[in-house]
């Protein structure tokens, strides 16, 4: 091997080294972010939510493609109106998607499909009609059809299904006669399912007379009966037969082979919640999560979190909201913390147990092994008051009170300003990219660093808006930043920004959601809450 040969390989191996590292997860110390709320020492998209962020808001539309019959597709922003697919073209202008001439559309993670003869309602719709899909289990097809009352006062929500060779969708209605054969039908294989259904309350219901009245109930009755009915089946089958689900390396759900990063399994399944594991593709742990079998998407019990392999952070959830945690380093407990609400503030405030003999004291001295920096503390009873860390020789104040975060209204006004709408019709973006930035004492950011990746493109918008709109005080070099209740920073302060695409909870939504791998489903306008389900067994 001649010389140049050798440092033409040495620099191969160095580029894959650098590429694999570049997209492992990242240690990154305890950090606060611009809300108040702390970052426990590690990039974790699965428990860290902002209550703070810059937002690119694009109100009801979201990044989508819609197909043509002849197979043609486009990108575009879309959203789903009125039981109406509604795309926004190169012009602004609204255009509502033909079934004519369009095949379906895939509005931010949901699709949308043509179907016709529908039984549902009492009638058969024959003419071709778009309508959602839920889900596909053996050789059933579940989707649901909307449709509006005559003044568009009322939207009517109903499941359908349809076995493979049958021309015909029948609906799964819990205020029907028809709805124990159908669960028969669609879940015959399923004995924990149809044993859930029991708890169905069977109303026979006049459709056409006080419908105003029996919207609501209508709508309860079919999310949270037949939605979980569906998820359950789904959990089920995907446990029996140890079905793998892959993920990007944006975690983003993918079918495409060439985009696998990571893949998840169901491991454990019991009357109250179920076990999904997520592994890196040479099979090294990265989540452990346990999500409620009675309600889709809410994580409900322990979860864990892991780098290289390694335990770094065990977390306890309660109807998906985080109690409590702990942070490890190479095996050794570093922390505890316990999560309160104070629904005075409407805030949560974060305690910390330093688990050494000075935890109670009001100042301590924390040397974070996470990021090799030496962190002063003050704490009343556990609730850390102030934060300082050591950087570059100089300290920085950190933001620790979510009652007074930072005031964002201008950020958020030059950020939707600074990103075109059309940017981001092919950009689907599920979770926050985080900037760490470092002001001086008049809040002028001097310094900042990029801590994550979300998508290529989003992740180089934002490095440059930061560069040119905030940074050194933006373009006219007088922008500082200042608390919600527009009192100035006076201390040079570390804070973490979360940029996020604002995605606005639509009641049609079957899969979108900001958190990261999992994407609550059966979302309402009104926030309503799934009903729960019966006791669960092993499929037969």
């Amino acid at each position: 091997m001649n010389k140049q040969t050798f440092l033409l390989l040495a620099s191969l191996m160095m580029l894959v080294m650098l590429s694999f590292k570049t997209q492992a997860q990242q240690k990154v110390g305890l950090l606060f972010d611009a809300g108040g709320q702390p970052i426990h020492g590690y990039i974790d998209p699965i428990s860290y939510s902002p209550t703070v962020s810059i937002s690119k808001d694009l109100g009801n539309y979201m990044p989508s493609i819609f197909y043509y019959k002849d197979g043609a597709s486009k990108k575009r922003l879309m959203k789903f109106e009125d039981a109406k697919l509604v795309m926004k073209n190169e012009t602004g202008s609204e255009v509502v998607l033909s079934e004519d001439t369009f095949s379906g559309a895939k509005v931010g993670l949901d699709s949308f499909f043509v179907a016709q003869n529908i039984h549902f309602r009492g009638r058969t719709r024959e003419r071709p009609t778009f309508v959602q899909f839920i889900a596909k289990l053996d050789s059933t097809t579940f989707a649901k059809i909307y449709n509006n009352n005559y003044d568009k006062s009322i939207l009517h929500q109903t499941y359908i299904a349809k076995k493979s060779g049958e021309e015909r969708w029948e609906e799964i209605n819990p205020q029907k006669e028809s709805i124990d054969a159908m669960i028969k039908k669609c879940f015959v294989d399923y004995d924990n399912v149809i044993a859930a259904s029991e708890s169905i309350e069977h109303k026979k219901v006049n459709f056409y007379t006080n419908m105003i009245g029996r919207y609501e109930i209508n709508y309860k009755e079919n999310e949270g009966n037949i939605g979980a009915l569906i998820n359950l089946a789904l959990v089920t089958n995907r446990h029996f037969y140890k079905k793998k689900e892959y993920y990007d390396q944006y975690f983003r759900k993918t079918k495409t082979a060439e985009s696998f990063k990571y893949y998840s399994l169901i491991t454990a399944l019991n009357d109250r919640s179920y076990t999904e594991e997520y592994y890196s593709l040479d099979d090294q742990k990265v989540y452990s999560i346990e999500w409620s079998t009675k309600k889709n998407g809410e994580k409900q019990g322990p979860s864990s979190f892991f780098i290289d392999g390694e335990l770094v952070m065990k977390m306890l959830y309660d109807r998906d909201k985080m109690k409590s945690g702990k942070v490890y380093h190479e095996g050794q407990l570093l922390y505890k913390y316990d999560l309160r609400e104070d629904r005075m503030n409407n805030t949560t405030e974060c305690y910390f147990n330093f688990m050494d003999d000075d935890r109670l004291a009001e100042w301590k001295d924390y040397m974070d092994v996470l990021d090799n920096t030496k962190k002063r503390i003050r704490n009343e009873n556990l609730l850390v008051k102030e934060v300082y860390t050591k950087h570059k020789g100089k300290e920085y104040s950190n933001i620790t009170d979510p009652k007074n975060p930072l005031k964002v209204a201008k950020l958020n006004k030059l950020f939707d300003k600074y990103i075109d709408d059309s940017f981001l019709s092919d950009k689907p973006i599920l979770r926050p990219i985080l900037v760490q930035v470092w002001t001086d004492k008049m809040g002028i950011i001097r310094e900042y660093k990029i801590l994550n990746k979300t998508n290529t493109d989003f992740d180089k918008k934002v490095n440059s808006f930061v560069k040119e709109q905030l940074l050194n005080g933006g373009k006219k070099g007088k922008l500082k930043m200042s608390y919600a209740d527009s009192k100035p920073m006076k201390k040079p302060t570390t804070f973490v920004l979360p940029f996020k695409l604002n995605i606005n909870g639509q009641y049609w939504f079957f899969s979108n959601q900001n958190d990261l791998m999992r994407h609550q489903m059966w979302m309402h306008q009104h926030n309503m809450q799934m009903m729960h389900l019966n006791s669960i067994h092993p499929p037969r």
